[in-house]
């Protein structure tokens, strides 16, 4: 019997300015590097650095996948095989994007479009 390995969530949080989005960007970074299969998703009412986009005040940026809801990052996603999902401005989400979490948590690092949440 093959055993799927769960995935895990880290959450960073802290209030304006704190360097939240710098840190993110930095953990998509180094997994890139590490050369792991990442997907960077953001809600499309977060238009502040463009459309598209991920960006700290620090300057970093790197592109994104501007999404209306959590069925929609299901799409981005496809199913394919993914080791990082970077999620920023998680609340604009709202609390769908709790049960899909978590079963992309306890699904490992596949995450179906055709799946229930």
């Amino acid at each position: 019997m093959r055993t799927q390995r769960q995935g895990r969530l880290q959450v960073v949080c802290g209030p304006m300015f704190a360097g939240k989005s710098e840190e993110l960007l930095r953990r998509v970074r180094r997994a890139r590097l590490a050369g792991l299969a990442v997907e960077v998703v953001n809600h499309s009412l977060d238009e502040r650095h463009g459309v598209g986009r991920v960006a700290s005040h620090a300057g970093l940026s790197v592109p994104s996948h501007s999404v209306p809801d959590v069925g929609s990052v299901r799409a981005v996603l496809d199913g394919r095989p993914l080791d990082l999902l970077a999620i920023d401005e998680a609340q604009f989400f709202g609390m769908d994007l709790v049960p899909a979490v978590d079963e992309l948590v306890l699904g490992g690092p596949r995450w179906s479009s055709q799946g229930s949440a």
